[in-house]
């Protein structure tokens, strides 16, 4: 009989933090990586430009069944620290934070106005969910 699964705080280099996402996904581990949309100053003009960003850099909700998924396959992937651990164990990160910051999560992306869909595809597919969202839509026949 497997084990429970639960989430840990996996640690990595923040600006491998995609990379990382990816190494997680072909290795078939489940994670959770909430994201925020900021905005800066662009410097050729008055306008400002969207970009969508890990709400903790450098670190990933990871579920885990030990009985599945020895915290040792870890020190294997590029870029990834390890778990992050109190003493000699990883520790785990009660399912209530997990519910809260996808509360904050929504709360923020209600303030900016995302759409149902692109917030889906935040989910599912980051990496394409930054271009969905930057990206400009013009009318069926304009340039």
């Amino acid at each position: 009989m497997k084990g429970q699964k639960q989430f840990y705080l996996l640690q990595c280099s923040p600006h491998f933090h995609q990379s990382v996402l990816l190494q997680l996904s072909r290795s078939g581990i489940a994670y959770y990586n909430p994201v925020i949309r900021t905005f800066y100053k662009r410097r050729d003009c008055s306008a400002y430009r969207g970009q969508i960003m890990p709400m903790f850099p450098g670190y990933v909700f990871v579920l885990l069944d030990f009985e599945v998924v020895h915290p040792s396959c870890f020190t294997r992937m590029k870029n990834v620290y390890g778990l992050v651990s109190f003493g000699e164990y990883p520790a785990e990160v009660p399912l209530s934070v997990i519910n809260e910051v996808k509360e904050q999560e929504k709360i923020f992306w209600h303030c900016c106005k995302v759409s149902d869909e692109a917030a889906f595809c935040l989910i599912q597919r980051p990496y394409i969910s930054k271009t969905l969202l930057t990206r400009r839509i013009s009318p069926r026949g304009s340039p």
